[in-house]
């Protein structure tokens, strides 16, 4: 891991609830087209690992759409949240930990732009090898919008 990195990590851990109120609660008509499209690619309650998914609105959207998500964060607040809200979460740390396979969809909203381009070389070998064939890394980082498979 490098300086950077933690401090990102230490930021975000000391202000959990600041973040978690200034996050809207509810998914945005763009995002949710966004995420839309992105799950009419993978089957139907297909499997997707979400990374960095913060307080859990994302994850909250998707598994009311009929998909299994395992939620993600290298925040234990965060993930403290995201099991009282039921979800299936752990924490995960994109640079250093084994993101597990078999997954339909990667999902990442606004997290690669935290890293640096090394980083994201990284961080792209492990999402490769940890997706079923012909399955989808879903990632957006604003403002545009991307979907690869």
């Amino acid at each position: 891991m490098n300086d950077d990195n933690d401090k990102t990590l230490q930021s975000y851990s000391d202000h959990v609830q600041d973040y978690v109120a200034g996050t809207p609660q509810d998914v945005s008509s763009d995002l949710r087209d966004w995420i839309d499209q992105a799950l009419a690619l993978i089957p139907a309650g297909g499997t997707i690992l979400e990374l960095g998914s913060g307080p859990g609105r994302d994850a909250t959207y998707i598994k009311s759409k009929g998909y299994k998500i395992i939620a993600t964060d290298a925040v234990p607040g965060f993930v403290d949240l995201l099991l009282k809200a039921g979800h299936e979460a752990r924490l995960l740390n994109v640079l250093t930990d084994d993101f597990g396979s078999g997954y339909d969809m990667i999902f990442a909203n606004a997290m690669l732009p935290h890293f640096t381009t090394g980083q994201v070389r990284g961080i792209l070998r492990k999402i490769l090898t940890s997706l079923k064939p012909g399955s989808v890394l879903a990632f957006r980082s604003n403002p545009h919008m991307q979907l690869g498979h």
